[in-house]
C-alpha cells in the first residue's frame, strides 16, 4: 500500500510540473512585443529632415505625398515594410502666422511596429504686395474723395479685387487731389493671418471739369428724356452701390425714389435705376418745360 501511495504521489508531482511548464510555455507564445517606429536607424536618421511646404488647401494626401518625396523617406518605409494604408494621419494646416503638421501613427493592427511621426508643415508665405501682377496703382480722382471711401474706388478697378479683404489705406497716408495735382495714398496689406506683406502707393488723378465718367448717353428726338449710364467705378465712388463680397447692392447714397429739381421755367425730374449684375447705375433725366399758349 505505502508503494502505491509513492507511485500516485509521485505521478501527481510529475503531472503538475509539466502543467506548470506548459502553462509558462503558452503565456510567453501570446506576447507581441512591437517595436517602436522612432528607434529604427533608418527611420531615426530621418527626424531632422521631416519638414515639408504647406499650403493654405492642404490635404492629407498632398501632406503624405510631399513627406513621401523626402530623400531616404521611401528607402525607410520599404525597410519596415510599411506603405500609407499602414497609417492613419492627423492633419494641421499651416496659416501665414503658424506652422502646421502631420502626424503619421502607425495603425495597432498587422505591424509589429508602433509609435508616431510628427513632420512639421512650415508656415505659409507671403507674397509683396508690390510683387503683384495686374494691379492698377492709378486711379480717377472725384471731389468727394476721401480716406475712407477711396479703397472701394481702388477695389473696384479690373485687376485689383484679389485685394479684397487683404489691404486697407494707411492711416494719414490720404492727399486728396486737386484740380491741379495729383492726390495719393498707401495701400498696406493687412498683418496677421493674411496673404501679402508690404504696401504700394496708389496715385488719383486730378480732378477735371467733369470728372464724372459717364458709360452711355442717350436723347430721345424731342430732348425732353435722356438716359445716362453712369461706370461701375463712379457709381460706387458716388455711392450709389456698393460691393459686399463678389456681388454689387444698393449703396448708402442711392435714391429712394425719383429726385426732382427746378432750373428756371424747367422741371427737371432723375430716376436712379441700378444694375447688380456689373454694378453700373442708368440715370433717366426727364425734361418738364411748360409751352405757353
Amino acid at each position: 500500500m505505502r508503494k502505491i501511495l509513492s507511485v500516485l504521489a509521485a505521478i501527481g508531482l510529475t503531472s503538475t510540473a509539466a502543467s506548470a511548464v506548459v502553462a509558462c510555455g503558452n503565456k510567453d507564445s501570446s506576447e507581441v512585443t512591437k517595436t517602436d517606429l522612432s528607434s529604427v536607424p533608418m527611420i531615426k536618421a530621418l527626424e531632422s529632415k521631416l519638414t515639408i511646404n504647406g499650403t493654405a488647401d492642404m490635404g492629407v494626401d498632398d501632406a503624405y505625398a510631399s513627406f513621401s518625396n523626402i530623400s531616404g523617406v521611401k528607402e525607410a518605409l520599404a525597410f519596415v515594410n510599411l506603405g500609407e494604408a499602414d497609417f492613419e494621419f492627423v492633419l494641421t494646416v499651416p496659416s501665414y502666422v503658424a506652422d502646421g503638421s502631420l502626424k503619421i501613427t502607425v495603425k495597432s493592427e498587422n505591424s509589429k511596429y508602433s509609435g508616431s511621426l510628427n513632420v512639421k508643415i512650415s508656415q505659409l508665405v507671403k507674397a509683396e504686395l508690390s510683387s503683384v501682377s495686374g494691379l492698377t496703382t492709378t486711379i480717377s480722382g472725384s471731389s468727394d474723395m476721401n480716406e475712407t471711401n477711396v479703397l472701394n474706388t481702388f477695389l473696384a478697378v479690373e485687376g485689383n479685387q484679389g485685394l479684397q479683404g487683404e489691404v486697407e489705406v494707411k492711416a494719414g497716408s490720404f492727399e486728396a487731389p486737386g484740380t491741379e495735382t495729383d492726390g495719393s495714398f498707401i495701400l498696406e496689406a493687412i498683418a496677421g493671418n493674411h496673404k501679402y506683406t508690404g504696401s504700394i502707393t496708389v496715385v488719383i488723378e486730378k480732378l477735371s471739369d467733369n470728372s464724372t465718367k459717364v458709360k452711355s448717353l442717350s436723347t430721345n428726338d424731342d430732348h425732353k428724356t435722356t438716359v445716362i449710364t453712369l461706370s461701375t467705378e463712379d457709381s460706387l465712388r458716388l455711392g450709389y452701390i456698393k460691393k459686399e463680397g463678389d456681388k454689387y447692392v444698393a449703396g448708402d447714397k442711392l435714391p429712394n425714389g425719383p429726385l426732382t429739381t427746378k432750373i428756371g421755367e424747367s422741371t427737371i425730374t432723375a430716376t436712379f435705376t441700378p444694375n447688380f449684375e456689373n454694378g453700373t447705375v442708368q440715370v433717366l433725366l426727364t425734361i418738364d418745360t411748360p409751352t405757353n399758349d
